[in-house]
C-alpha cells in the first residue's frame, strides 16, 4: 500500500514553479490586456521587480495577503522607503497562487 502511494506521487509530480518566470507572465498578461484596450505597455523595471518581490515574501513569511504590510505602509510608502522615486502614483496587483 505505501509503496503504491509513492508510485503514485512520482508518476504526478507537482510542476516546477519558478518565480521569476511566473513574473514576467504575469507582466505579459497585464500588457496584453493593456493592448487590447488601446493602452501603451507597462515597461519591465528591476527595482520595482525586486520590491515586489520583497513585499510578497514578505506576504509569504509573516502570513498576510493585503496591500498594506503590519507596519502600515501602502506600495507607494514602500518605493519611498526604499528611495525609488521614478512614480508620483503606484498601483499594485497581488496575487495567490494556489498548488494542491
Amino acid at each position: 500500500m505505501v509503496l503504491t502511494f509513492f508510485l503514485l506521487l512520482l508518476q504526478n509530480p507537482q510542476p516546477e514553479i519558478r518565480i521569476p518566470d511566473l513574473e514576467r507572465q504575469i507582466h505579459e498578461s497585464v500588457n496584453a490586456q493593456r493592448k487590447a484596450n488601446e493602452r501603451e505597455p507597462f515597461e519591465w523595471d528591476d527595482t520595482l521587480e525586486n520590491l515586489a518581490r520583497a513585499h510578497s515574501e514578505d506576504m509569504a513569511t509573516r502570513g498576510y495577503f493585503k496591500h498594506v504590510n503590519p507596519e502600515g505602509l501602502t506600495p507607494m510608502k514602500r518605493l519611498q522607503q526604499a528611495g525609488y522615486n521614478k512614480c508620483r502614483l503606484v498601483g499594485e496587483n497581488i496575487y495567490a497562487l494556489c498548488v494542491s
